[in-house]
């Protein structure tokens, strides 16, 4: 059996291991699953900034010739929580990320995933939130591959093992976004 794996790093984007809804002002906003328009392997998620991660994702994939990932609506439950937790436990300070990152995870509450990521992002607002993700995926992808036996977020973006994702996007009453992937 695979053990779970998680990564963990620090910067003016700060990257850790994690798909779910969006947040705002420190409360929760639940994930839509009204659509059914399974084209984009969205699987009836239809929140905007979600969708918009998944491609992110899918083209840092690609771009390595793994395949698509698909969004687990439950994974995505899971990634918001795991976000949300990961804020809360910091006091919603970027300065205590790195303390907090992947507690949940590490505590056993993977939700059936076999790896994450997390990662956040400061001044962020509704209308830069897509940006933010972007930006937070492109200092993961700029790891590049690890040393042998080693994991990092590079590697769980690109794993051709893995086929779904949850995705999790908190911002916080401060303007962090908190992100969290977690694959399967």
């Amino acid at each position: 059996m695979r053990m779970p794996r998680w990564t963990l790093s620090v910067a003016l984007v700060v990257l850790v291991g994690a798909c779910s809804h969006h947040s705002s002002g420190g409360g929760f906003v639940p994930l839509n699953n009204n659509g059914n328009n399974n084209n984009n392997n969205n699987n009836g998620v239809t929140d905007p900034h979600i969708l918009a991660a998944l491609a992110v994702l899918n083209q840092s994939r690609a771009s390595v010739g793994s395949p698509p990932l698909t969004v687990d609506a439950s994974l995505c439950s899971c990634a918001l929580q795991h976000a949300s937790d990961c804020a809360a436990c910091a006091g919603f300070s970027i300065n205590n990320f790195g303390t907090c990152a992947h507690g949940d995870f590490k505590a056993g509450n993977t939700c059936g995933a076999t790896a994450e990521n997390q990662g956040i992002q400061t001044g962020v607002d509704s209308t830069s939130e897509d940006a933010a993700f972007q930006s937070i995926n492109s200092a993961m992808m700029a790891e590049g591959p690890p040393p042998a036996g080693q994991d990092n977020h590079w590697l769980n973006i690109t794993n051709s093992s893995e086929t779904a994702v949850g995705i999790g996007l908190f911002i916080d009453i401060n303007g962090n976004l908190w992100v969290s992937e977690e694959f399967r």
